[in-house]
């Protein structure tokens, strides 16, 4: 598995960091297929990430499965790509959502 880490802010409420992350996953135009907590990072926030076709096809996502992982206990947070789900569109998605996170926090 692929990780990819964001940096986030030294003094931000875990409340607004969730909140930012949804904000910018849905003007990004992603379908959230799972928004959960994960066994092994006891308190976080997991999401599974599809990008839709485009219009005409919008119920078939494209194939591929970005997973973007908060966990407050640890300040930290990372997507991550499993090797049999990776696609041509998850990793210039990763560079565009870690610019747009990035510039959301700052303005914080």
């Amino acid at each position: 598995m692929d990780e990819t880490p964001i940096a986030l802010p030294e003094s931000i409420e875990p409340a607004q960091v969730a909140a930012i992350i949804d904000a910018v996953l849905a003007e990004a135009g992603l379908q959230v297929t799972m928004r959960d907590t994960l066994r092994q990072y006891p308190g976080c926030i997991h999401w599974h990430l599809k990008r839709s076709r485009g219009s005409r096809d919008e119920a078939k996502p494209l194939r591929g499965t970005l997973e973007l992982t908060f966990w407050p206990n640890a300040s930290r947070a990372w997507f991550s790509v499993h090797r049999n789900r990776t696609a041509a569109w998850i990793a210039p998605t990763i560079k565009t959502l870690q610019a747009q996170l990035q510039r959301r926090f700052a303005e914080l």
